[in-house]
């Protein structure tokens, strides 16, 4: 447990609250749980308090440091740090940084359940596309890009 605290204490602000975020859709979606934010922060700083914490957050604990960083539950039990090499938000922020988002879409991704469905087509459209050749990976990314642009018509 220690080591999973460490890696939770050592997320930078923003990732906490992702973290508190994704924690809570995990709550309502795997466990029917639908609790106030505020509450499962005050649960979490129990837990790193070193307070006793029910299976049910510790699975959500683990899931969510996941969905931040690849392997990021594993890298935490073995190594107590959430962070490896590369994730997928890094990935996301490197292939982003110039592209502004539409002022619709960012009212829209307020919803915490928005930010997760988005998040979760990222990463099943590149793990749809992996290939250990850069060829072929490159050709599965038009494919994939060419498909999802059918229909597209007039900026919709």
């Amino acid at each position: 447990m220690k080591r999973l605290r460490d890696a939770v204490k050592a997320l930078s602000e923003e990732d906490l609250e992702e973290f508190i975020s994704i924690t809570r859709i995990t709550l309502r979606k795997q466990f029917n749980k639908d609790l106030k934010p505020s509450y499962i922060k005050a649960r979490l700083y129990d837990f790193l308090d070193g307070k006793d914490t029910s299976l049910v957050f510790l699975e959500c604990y683990l899931q969510s440091l996941d969905a931040i960083h690849y392997k990021g539950a594993l890298t935490a039990l073995k190594r107590g740090e959430a962070k490896t090499s590369k994730t997928w938000r890094e990935l996301m922020i490197t292939i982003t940084n110039d592209v502004a988002l539409p002022i619709h879409i960012q009212k829209h991704l307020e919803d915490d359940q928005t930010s997760y469905e988005l998040k979760i087509l990222f990463k099943t459209i590149i793990n749809y596309c992996e290939h250990i050749e850069l060829d072929n990976f490159q050709d599965n990314l038009r494919i994939t890009h060419r498909f999802l642009s059918i229909g597209k018509v007039n900026g919709r």
